[in-house]
């Protein structure tokens, strides 16, 4: 699961790179060839992602866009934190 969250920040860092802006969504990111679809989140079985978004520190214009996804289950892990704070 860690892994996959840090692979889905690891695309939006490479798109904002490669675009010059941030992207809108998951589903851009596998549009736009840098995963081939959204995973399911393994905790809700569901392509359903918490998207956080904020400014792009890209753009001139004030834009803003996707930073940072986590798990979108209310579950707690082992560990005592939320799957949604990792």
């Amino acid at each position: 699961m860690r892994d996959d969250l840090n692979k889905m920040r690891s695309l939006i860092d490479q798109f904002a790179a490669d675009k010059g802006r941030l992207p809108q969504s998951l589903d851009e990111l596998a549009s736009e060839g840098y995963m081939r679809e959204v995973p399911v989140d393994p905790f809700t079985g569901q392509k359903d992602w918490a998207i956080t978004t904020g400014e792009d520190p890209t753009s001139n214009e004030g834009q803003s866009g996707m930073t940072d996804v986590h798990s979108s289950s209310a579950e707690v892990s082992t560990e005592g934190t939320a799957y949604s704070e990792w």
